[in-house]
């Protein structure tokens, strides 16, 4: 009965993940990301409140994985949000490909260390002009507000996640005003005037 059981006890044991943390570009490390564990069962429905695992100088960290479906969400200021998936059993067809890496725990091995390069966020530039609709001219001192939605798989308990600094500008005596949208990210300007 006992070696019945092994192969049970076995698959309930978490393992490790072990990661490297590279910026995307330069490849060099990225020290103090913050890995938030997610992992999805009937049991365990919210994001784990337990502290993130952060990595190191060298951009090493291991998150200990449950033999259940499961999120891992790396965040870090001035960098987009990455994410790596586990699947308790083998991932379908249709969902191998896209920029998420996808593994399956049966396949994660003690030494295997998994590559996820960070990109930086970009911020690009965008002059905004308003004016009204019907005659055109331009509308001084308009009230713009410009945000960033940031897209998190597993958004709610964790602190610092959501919505960045909302920016609130004036147009000028020509209607005009410049706003910094972050790219690869919903943005969206707003104007309004009494």
């Amino acid at each position: 009965m006992l070696v019945a059981s092994l192969p049970f006890l076995a698959a309930c044991f978490p393992r490790p993940l072990d990661l490297q943390l590279r910026a995307a570009r330069t490849g060099e490390p990225v020290a103090d990301v913050a890995l938030h564990k997610h992992a999805v069962s009937l049991l365990t429905l919210l994001p784990s409140r337990q502290a993130p695992v952060r990595s190191d100088a060298t951009g090493a960290a291991r998150v200990w994985v449950p033999q259940l479906n499961t999120n891992i969400t790396m965040l870090r200021p001035g960098y987009e949000p990455a994410s790596i998936e586990v699947f308790k059993r083998q991932v379908p067809a249709t969902m191998r490909s896209g920029a998420q890496p996808r593994l399956v725990f049966d396949e994660i091995k003690e030494g295997d260390v998994v590559a996820m390069p960070l990109r930086p966020v970009t911020r690009s530039p965008v002059r905004v002009r308003v004016e009204d609709a019907d005659s055109g001219a331009p509308l001084v001192d308009a009230e713009v507000l410009a945000g960033t939605f940031l897209y998190l798989p597993a958004p709610g308990v964790e602190e610092g996640w959501g919505f960045p600094d909302l920016h609130q500008l004036s147009a000028d005596t020509a209607g005009e005003t410049g706003v910094e949208c972050v790219y690869g990210f919903r943005n969206r300007v707003t104007a309004r005037l009494p």
